[in-house]
């Protein structure tokens, strides 16, 4: 018979979820000591409905309440709870409190997505009072982010903020200023090592004060953009640089002139120094084609490309060539990909790269002639010319079309587009992977593996062709297809015919995110209007609400 110590190291060395729920099944002695190591993982216990909130706090009550100490992540998301106007239900909230209350050691706490959570003071005074956190994330329009975040006991160990600004008021009504970010977060300011900001803008026109341990930076940026003040109030920034605009944009109109010249005043800038490397940046093209940023930069994430500012595209890559490559381009203004995409400078280094292909067909939208014939044998001509001299390792083609029919109307002469647009979207339903991988592997020799993904949104079809409507119904809407070599990689061309093999589905999204060639936060639900891309593993990927990333309470 073990002893207790034995059972105890025995408990302690199991840090897998399955393991422990597995321990705690085994007798009334292990049940104890598995709860307190299922409590203690730094992976969130999600609480998603009303019935498991309940049974949450009805757990923590047992043994004496003496569980609750153990809490160190909770993650409450708000899609299956009845929220009233003004918080959650009494009996919900009730509960929460008290968890919170009793969760004196809590390091991590993701709140719903829900404005109206916030509206009264009991929540804020709870979350205010934790002593222990290092994580907060309140975003999707927190009433009381500013409340919370003065009054925080937790300031002095907080290493991690994800917030909304859409309810702060600052001194300027279109942006955040620097004085207003200053005072807001300046209690953080020590110790704090992430940010992000949604709903607000900010504009940086001065450096204020210095965030001294801050590594990664997550915001939307305004005029003017200025790289020195950045590196100036952001000194330790090494990590993630997501300029993306969020929730809330406003545009900002720049001419070309206008751009060189900012452009051209920031490499100036840099020449007194810069940051020592960059492990990922997310921005818009003519954002980063502004901003010069000349440090190294492992992952790079390019969005809204076009056949319009290709030349800039090119001056990113030879600035800081990457290691690895997100691009998110539109086919309506034309093919973006040719033979001359990429710079010599990339060639050497660049080893994974993910390609976002977005496609709209409806009335709004201005369709270059030569998309109207475009059929898939073409496109894949072009992806094999534009990256064939590539020492590619990894790739991944992720095609997202948009077809409205309800908005067609042969008669309307702002309708430019051939509708509908079946034989280039017919080509993508009926794609091939096996061939169409097999085609890229035989071009770059160095390919390993191949990810293709093809997702369609149809509106109201039906209503105008049912035959055609119905040839969709019936075949895959998200097909996720990965293949691999074969024969293994090799550096000389292929002559003879390339046999590959598909992965197993079971390995697919931890490959796409082990890889980095994740394309959006969810990786579904692509808009053509706003591809937000967030990467892999490290930061975002792990935010995702699924059970193989998050401990899913519901009883033990």
């Amino acid at each position: 018979m073990l002893n207790l110590d034995i059972i105890h190291l025995v408990c302690d060395a199991a840090l897998d979820i399955p393991t422990i729920l597995s321990l705690s099944r085994v007798s009334r002695t292990l049940r104890p000591m598995a709860a307190k190591q299922l409590l203690a993982q730094k992976k969130p216990v999600v609480l998603g409905s009303e019935r498991v909130i309940r049974s949450f706090h009805m757990f923590l009550l047992a043994e004496r309440g003496v569980r609750a100490r153990f809490v160190r992540a909770l993650s409450i998301v708000g899609n299956r709870i009845t929220m009233t106007h003004t918080t959650f239900p009494p009996n919900v909230l009730s509960c929460l409190l008290d968890i919170l209350n009793r969760a004196t050691l809590l390091e991590s706490l993701s709140m719903p997505p829900s404005y109206w959570v916030f509206d009264g003071v009991q929540l804020s005074r709870a979350i205010g009072g934790l002593a222990n956190l290092r994580e907060l994330k309140l975003l999707h329009h927190c009433g009381q982010v500013e409340s919370i975040v003065k009054s925080i006991r937790s300031a002095p160990l907080l290493r991690i903020l994800r917030v909304s600004l859409h309810s702060f008021v600052p001194s300027n009504p279109t942006h955040v200023t620097t004085t207003d970010l200053d005072a807001l977060l300046s209690p953080l300011l020590p110790t704090l090592e992430v940010l992000e900001i949604t709903d607000k803008e900010a504009a940086f026109t001065t450096r204020g004060l210095i965030y001294p341990e801050l590594r990664s930076l997550s915001v939307g940026l305004m005029v003017p953009w200025r790289i020195d003040v950045l590196i100036a109030k952001f000194p330790k920034l090494d990590a993630i640089l997501d300029l993306t605009p969020g929730y809330v944009r406003i545009l900002q109109e720049t001419t070309p002139q206008q751009e060189q010249d900012i452009r051209a005043a920031n490499i100036i800038a840099q020449k007194k120094g810069t940051w020592r490397k960059l492990d990922r940046v997310v921005g818009e093209l003519y954002l980063l084609y502004m901003l010069a940023i000349e440090c190294p930069i492992h992952h790079l994430l390019v969005d809204d490309i076009s056949p319009r500012n290709m030349t800039q595209l090119t001056e990113v890559l030879c600035t800081s060539p990457p290691a690895r490559l997100t691009l998110t381009m539109r086919l309506n203004f034309g093919n973006v990909l040719s033979a001359g995409l990429f710079p010599e400078a990339v060639v050497p280094k660049l080893s994974h790269l993910a390609i976002l292909l977005t496609y709209t067909s409806d009335r709004f939208e201005d369709t270059a002639p030569a998309v109207q014939t475009f059929r898939w044998s073409d496109l894949l001509a072009s992806i094999i010319s534009s990256i064939g001299k590539l020492e590619l390792t990894h790739f991944r083609l992720y095609i997202h079309y948009s077809i409205n029919m309800d908005e067609y109307d042969p008669s309307d002469t702002y309708y430019t587009g051939a509708f509908p647009p079946e034989p280039f979207v017919t080509d993508l339903i009926r794609l091939r992977h096996e061939e169409a991988s097999a085609a890229l592997m035989a071009a770059i020799p160095s390919l390993q593996c191949v990810f293709i993904t093809v997702r369609g949104d149809m509106y109201n079809l039906s209503r105008h062709d049912r035959n055609w409507a119905s040839r969709l119904e019936s075949t895959p809407w998200w097909p996720h297809r990965p293949w691999s070599e074969h024969s293994g990689c090799t550096r000389t061309p292929r002559v003879e015919p390339i046999e590959v093999e598909k992965l197993g589905d079971d390995i697919l999204e931890q490959a796409i995110s082990d890889e980095g060639l994740r394309i959006s936060e969810m990786d579904d639900g692509v808009s053509v209007f706003v591809c937000p891309m967030y990467p892999p593993s490290g930061d975002r990927t792990h935010e995702l609400p699924t059970a193989r990333r998050h401990t899913v309470f519901d009883a033990v």
